[in-house]
């Protein structure tokens, strides 16, 4: 099958229900079963989800947000909730992360900094 991306240049969920598919067989599942007949579905809509970061950019995030300030003390988010994938098993995994600058001439919008925390997170890490 030909990798079909969507125009964002995310996979689309047909190929992760195919490669989820042979990964149930390979354990020796029966995907036709019962409980298992709507997992390859249920399996791509989650890393649709966890993997939605390589769908938006940073500007896309910012969008126009940052502006020009005399402002030279350092400016601290702390708390910021982040969820994420490991690169070796693909298994989640989640923490909490503090961003702090020291502003060079110009400042970001303070709810800006937890959507690209959030935007990169959803990678694999």
């Amino acid at each position: 099958m030909a990798e079909e991306k969507q125009s964002t240049g995310h996979t689309s969920n047909g190929i992760i229900q195919s490669a989820v598919l042979e990964l149930l067989k390979a354990v020796g599942e029966d995907p036709g079963r019962e409980g298992l007949r709507k997992t390859p579905d249920r399996i791509a809509r989650m890393y649709k989800e966890l993997t939605a970061g390589y769908s938006v950019t940073p500007e896309a995030l910012i969008n126009g947000a940052l502006f020009e300030s005399q402002y030279d003390e350092m400016v601290v988010v702390k708390g910021i909730e982040f969820y994420s994938l490991c690169e070796h098993h693909l298994l989640p995994f989640f923490g909490t992360c503090h961003i702090a600058y020291i502003p060079a001439g110009r400042i970001i919008g303070l709810s800006k900094i937890p959507r690209i925390v959030d935007a990169y997170a959803r990678r694999v890490q």
